[in-house]
């Protein structure tokens, strides 16, 4: 039955117990070697903190061998998950963790036949060690990019958000200019912002300005559709301006039904329609003498 590379089984645990008491007992050794490793790392050019980076690394290779040496491999690793999700605001901080994590395993490996001298050809804490280092590798790079999913779906929300932009432009009239490519995504935001805003100002009728719309095909006429019926289960009547003639011209190629629905060539036309039919008086303002 195959087996998964990045388990650790009981045998691999015991070896790496038994390397992690000896380089604990080397530690003095391999730290000088790890730091001078990373100074000289191309890829951490400038990004070093300030001070003696002998003392910064020893507490995080200490909590390292305290996980080989008690086998507490999966309370490391989420530890190390936790810290490289909280510093996802500094600069590279993956990078600096992988260039580290391979320097000390390289300092390792060239100190292990020292240390755990056998008759064999590998030392029997190698596989195990390299294997475990992956896992810290890996684990490293599922939070950095999970870090990043995150950062990059909150950038697109509100990023969604500012494009939406619901706008009062007169009493009980809100007007919601569209501009760039409606998606499935774009479309739920535009309707979430506009059904709040309906909600806020108690307004009775809605355009959707698609001038700045480049493509009008059957799946955004369906979802400027499907956002007037939500807007309608609120009391306000939906209006679609920016109907040009070839966008007309495509509509009806592609049979979109916008029956009963209020179309102007323009913002202004529809704005001055929505006036009359709201029944507001239209106010001059005055001139300064």
């Amino acid at each position: 039955m195959p087996q998964r590379y990045l388990d650790l089984t009981s045998e691999d645990l015991a070896h790496l117990a038994t390397l992690g008491t000896l380089i604990e007992i080397n530690l003095d050794r391999i730290i000088p070697e790890v730091a001078a490793s990373l100074q000289d790392a191309e890829e951490l050019d400038g990004m070093l903190p300030p001070g003696d980076l002998k003392e910064q690394l020893r507490p995080g290779l200490t909590a390292y061998l305290s996980a080989l040496k008690n086998g507490s491999i999966e309370h490391y690793l989420g530890i190390l998950t936790e810290g490289i999700r909280r510093r996802m605001a500094d600069e590279m901080p993956y990078v600096g963790m992988v260039v580290a994590v391979m320097a000390f395993e390289s300092a390792i490996l060239r100190l292990l036949p020292e240390i755990q001298p056998v008759d064999s050809k590998r030392p029997p804490s190698e596989a195990p060690f390299v294997k475990f280092n992956h896992m810290c590798l890996m684990a490293a790079a599922n939070a950095y990019l999970e870090a990043k999913e995150a950062t990059i779906r909150a950038q697109q929300e509100a990023m969604l958000a500012l494009s939406t932009p619901v706008v009062e432009v007169w009493r009980g009239i809100l007007a919601l200019p569209l501009v760039g490519t409606i998606d499935t995504g774009r479309a739920k935001q535009i309707t979430q912002n506009l059904l709040r805003s309906i909600r806020q100002t108690q307004a009775r009728i809605v355009i959707l300005d698609i001038t700045g719309v480049p493509l009008v095909d059957t799946r955004v006429a369906n979802h400027l559709l499907k956002t007037i019926r939500a807007a309608r289960l609120l009391g306000a009547r939906g209006i679609i301006a920016g109907i040009s003639p070839e966008v007309a011209d495509t509509l009806i190629t592609l049979d979109v039904d916008f029956e009963g629905i209020s179309t102007y060539f323009s913002l202004r036309q529809a704005l001055e329609a929505s006036i009359d039919a709201s029944g507001e008086p239209v106010i001059a303002p005055e001139v300064g003498r």
